[in-house]
């Protein structure tokens, strides 16, 4: 009568793509300091 819903299922996409986000979040602006010129003062 009712259909059981599988929670692996059901949360599963959305949570990997919320830990994708939290590993690019912290991968980026490293590889943004990392890639950047360095800045010189006079």
């Amino acid at each position: 009568m009712f259909r059981h819903v599988r929670v692996p299922t059901m949360w599963g996409i959305p949570l990997r793509l919320f830990l994708l986000a939290l590993a690019l979040g912290a991968v980026l602006p490293a590889l943004d300091r990392a890639l950047a010129p360095p800045l010189h003062y006079p």
